[in-house]
């Protein structure tokens, strides 16, 4: 079998599936879930076994996932033993497609059972009793959610999906996974996260109202999300809870940067994303053209170029892992793909020449110069491109002037940020209405 395109981008063809289940022996297998970031990553159940299967070439960079499925099988292979975790039977690389097959658990999510106060403790305590043998054993899960608890229907539970668990010590495997504290130890979810929702989830709506009160938290608890919710909906959901812990928002405070409505449901964040939207799509046609985020966070600017303003591809970047794989979930919520990257624009290393190679016809820098330590090596790079959008923190004509001095020539007021910044457009040739 000749192996497929691997651009996750594009929609892979049911003959190239076809012929990686015929070579795997699972003529017959039925497809059970399917990702929407990665198209060459499937699940496939047979009988009592379910088959996770990856085609060669498509595993996705660590922004989305921590591990690949070899590591994730060694970690399953440490965890052998612990009850609620679903057991190994095999891993396959037959260098086109990679298998990993485990015991087939047929449950629920908890997610989508209700739950009064006396069921939610007793399902919790069984869940702090898995963490706590997987901490003993150095295992951090990380994705600790409603969609990979699972409740059997004789009321036992399950903890699954372990693609984005680490190693560590004991300690840091404690601490990740009952507090999400630690080096990126918690990417998406802990048992203290999880405690939050689910009690939220089965209070009556005049408590949870009154407990939100209470924590003085109102304007940051995210959103009850629907049973029948969209997939894209629950990814923004993970987004934002994942954008809430991530300093590259505020550090040291929880909050996700931007508040984004998404599907009628509203997200909340520091500041209002559709009014950023209003300013940004006009500043510059980008149309067919290749645009690079610097300090995307969220990368909300890339989608929307992307899905609203006609971009041909967008690099976005960020030096902060979780947030980027935050990034990753808005970009499939929303159907499009820009490259996410992890940069460090203070680190000694050349991180130019990739970003140059990237060949961006338009540099947004929008909030980046004040968090930069070495702004003149930034200056440079910038001035590297025909045309930069271009935000401050600095009196604008001291920001027209350091930009004139790299050799922007033309500049154009967009309109004021939310903060009460000019936002520029900055150009080597004449722009139109330009100064």
């Amino acid at each position: 079998m000749s192996s497929p395109s691997h651009d996750t981008r594009e929609r892979i063809p049911e003959s190239a599936w076809a012929a990686a289940l015929e070579l795997l022996g699972l003529r017959g297998a039925t497809l059970i879930w399917q990702s929407r970031h990665d198209r060459a990553r499937r699940v496939y159940g047979n009988d009592d076994k379910v088959y996770k299967v990856v085609l060669a070439g498509a595993e996705t960079s660590a922004a989305l996932r921590r591990q690949t499925m070899e590591g994730e099988a060694e970690i399953l292979h440490r965890c052998e033993g612990i009850p609620g975790i679903p057991r190994i039977l095999e891993y396959r690389d037959n260098g086109e497609t990679r298998v990993l097959v485990l015991e087939r658990i047929r449950a629920r999510q908890l997610r989508d059972i209700p739950l009064d106060l006396r069921g939610t403790t007793s399902l919790l305590v069984d869940l702090a009793a898995i963490l706590g043998r997987l901490s003993s054993r150095g295992i951090c899960h990380r994705d600790v959610t409603l969609e990979n608890v699972l409740v059997d229907a004789d009321g036992t539970l399950h903890l699954v999906d372990f693609d984005q668990a680490v190693q560590s010590g004991r300690l840091a495997a404690a601490l990740g996974n009952f507090l999400g504290i630690g080096d990126k130890s918690a990417a998406f979810g802990s048992w203290a996260g999880l405690v939050k929702h689910v009690i939220l989830r089965s209070l009556p709506p005049g408590q949870v109202s009154a407990l939100k009160k209470l924590l003085g938290k109102s304007d940051h608890v995210l959103p009850r999300i629907p049973p029948d919710a969209s997939g894209a909906l629950r990814d923004i959901g993970r987004a934002w809870a994942l954008a809430q812990k991530s300093n590259a928002s505020s550090p040291g405070v929880f909050t996700a940067y931007y508040g984004l409505v998404f599907e009628g449901v509203r997200f909340p964040g520091e500041r209002d994303w559709s009014s950023r939207w209003s300013m940004l799509r006009g500043a510059v046609d980008v149309r067919g053209k290749r645009v690079l985020e610097l300090g995307c966070n969220l990368a909300l600017l890339s989608v929307f170029l992307l899905k609203e303003g006609g971009a041909d591809a967008a690099l976005a970047v960020d030096r902060y892992e979780d947030i980027l794989a935050a990034a990753a979930l808005v970009a499939g919520a929303h159907g499009v793909s820009p490259e996410l990257r992890r940069v460090d624009l203070d680190a000694a290393a050349d991180w130019e020449t990739p970003l140059l190679d990237f060949g961006a016809d338009v540099v947004f820098a929008l909030s980046v110069m004040n968090w930069v330590q070495d702004k003149h090596r930034l200056l440079r790079f910038l001035a590297r491109f025909p045309c930069v959008v271009y935000e401050g923190h600095d009196h604008p004509e001291n920001e027209i002037e350091l930009m004139r001095g790299a050799g922007f020539g033309h500049h154009r007021l967009v309109g004021t940020s939310e903060r009460g910044r000019a936002v520029l457009v900055f150009s080597s040739r004449p722009l139109a209405g330009d100064r």
